[in-house]
């Protein structure tokens, strides 16, 4: 699974809220709940592997 990046949920509004979105498949989706959670645990990404 791809790391999620923020946005907001409306361009043109004045008070912007910010989702996270994450790719599934060939479609961008609001991540929400548990998927959510689990990408922005620290487990979730690992980074450079030690060597």
């Amino acid at each position: 699974m791809n790391r999620p990046y923020k946005a907001p949920a409306s361009v043109t509004a004045k008070a912007k809220t910010w989702h996270y979105y994450i790719r599934r498949y060939s479609r961008t989706v609001e991540a929400k709940g548990e998927t959510e959670q689990e990408l922005l645990s620290p487990t979730a990404y690992s980074g450079e592997r030690d060597r």
